[in-house]
Parts: structure tokens; sequence; C-alpha cells
């Protein structure tokens, strides 16, 4: 029994803290990082989904990995391109 809230809260320190990385590792703006660092610490789980509710913002993730595709699309047909002008050459 007692071994059991040992591991319960290991692993709820755990999630904490793996939450407060990834808040300081997406979040740009100092302010509102610190808001949700402590949000997440004195709240952990009412604070854990509101960040990922409305922290996270899934749509500008969804275009820029959108952005990347294409840029390296663009990149290939570049140097496949140059490729097969030096060979011309």
């Amino acid at each position: 029994m007692f071994h059991g809230i040992i591991i319960d809260e290991i692993i709820y320190i755990l999630i904490v803290i793996l939450v407060c990385i990834r808040i300081i590792y997406d979040t740009h703006a100092n302010s509102k990082a610190l808001a949700y660092l402590l949000f997440v610490i004195f709240v952990p789980f009412i604070g854990i989904f509101v960040y990922f509710s409305f922290g996270v913002n899934y749509r500008k993730r969804k275009l820029y990995k959108k952005k990347l595709i294409s840029d390296s699309i663009l990149a290939k047909k570049v140097v496949d391109d140059l490729y097969q002008e030096s060979k011309r050459v």
C-alpha cells in the first residue's frame, strides 16, 4: 500500500515536471509562460487541462508543419534543377 502511494506521487511529479518543461520550451512570452507554470504548479490537474486546451496553438503548429513539408519539396526541386543544370555544362 505504501509503495503504491510513493509510485503515484513520483508519477504525478514527473508529469508536472514534463508539462512545465513543455511550457518553458513552447511559450515564447515570458509572462505567459510564468502564468501557465504557476497555474500548473499550484492547481496541477486543472492547470494542465487549461494549458493543453488554450495554451497550445494547434492550428499554428499544423500550418507550420505544412510549410516545412512544402519547403522541403521546393528545396529538393531546386537541388535537382541545379544538378541537371551542372550536368549540361
